[in-house]
């Protein structure tokens, strides 16, 4: 072998190695996000001016459902969704089934974002006019589809609630 191959065979195989360590190291020491509880749910969004409801009778026949609460924002334009689930893997799969759905709207025109780490997973799609997330911290998701014109000032609440 000649010596300038071998030496960005070095090279490539050293870039490699670094960039294997540095996502090990995100991965295994990302922080694990809190999941809200309804009630803190309600509190944050109701400090906000937001009107919160305890929709949970909408869920009569779902049993992988135990509560449900639906925030509207305070002009009423647009509205969160709040979920707990019995346990992970149904919000595991309320998660995997509500992306795929938002995936198959997606336009010509169109920017989204997926992460999962530890016990996260959060999508988000720009699409259509529209803005959407499906954020799952441990057993529990937010969602929701919005304008755009309010894209900025959800993303800030998602931030401030650690979603």
């Amino acid at each position: 072998m000649k010596k300038p191959v071998k030496i960005t065979l070095i090279v490539i195989a050293i870039i490699f190695a670094i960039a294997l360590i540095v996502v090990g190291g995100i991965l295994i020491f990302a922080p694990n996000k809190v999941a809200l509880s309804t009630d803190d749910f309600k509190t944050k969004l109701e400090e906000k001016g937001y009107i919160v409801e305890d929709a949970s009778y909408q869920l009569s026949d779902s049993d992988d459902i135990k509560e449900m609460y639906i925030a509207t924002s305070e002009n009423g334009e647009y509205k969160l969704e709040f979920y707990v689930f019995e346990n992970l893997d149904y919000a595991k799969m309320f998660y995997k089934v509500n992306k795929k759905a938002s995936e198959d709207f997606i336009d010509s025109s169109y920017s989204q974002s997926s992460i999962s780490l530890k016990n996260y997973s959060k999508y988000s799609l720009s699409s259509s006019g529209k803005y959407k997330v499906i954020s799952r911290v441990d057993n529990t998701v937010i969602y929701l589809n919005v304008i755009n014109e309010y894209k900025d000032e959800v993303k800030e609440l998602l931030k401030e609630l650690g979603y």
